[in-house]
């Protein structure tokens, strides 16, 4: 499909997937549940996630003292990982379609 307002029809089906899943999420009875710690396990000094997000992938790395306290935290943020391809796909745009 060419046609503009297929786009926003697909956004209106994503909206409201997202609400449904949302709604669903809020009568899960562990999630709604007053019980907010889990059974204390070995205790891990430090934690890595990765996430695909829209605009790129998001990295997280902390580390934790005994207490369970961020020691430190290092981010990397999916901008700084597209900034470069960002930066070209700018460039050549520029060089395309302006003067001066």
């Amino acid at each position: 499909m060419h046609d503009t307002l297929v786009y926003h029809w697909t956004r209106v089906i994503g909206l409201l997937h997202c609400a449904e899943s949302i709604d669903e999420l809020l009568r899960d009875a562990e999630i709604i549940s007053t019980e907010l710690m889990v059974e204390k396990g070995e205790h891990q000094p430090q934690g890595i996630g990765v996430i695909e997000a829209p605009r790129g992938t998001l990295f997280h790395h902390y580390q934790v003292n005994e207490e369970g306290l961020i020691t430190q935290a290092n981010l990397i943020v999916s901008t700084t990982s597209n900034n470069q391809a960002m930066n070209e796909s700018v460039r050549s745009v520029a060089n395309q379609y302006l003067d001066g």
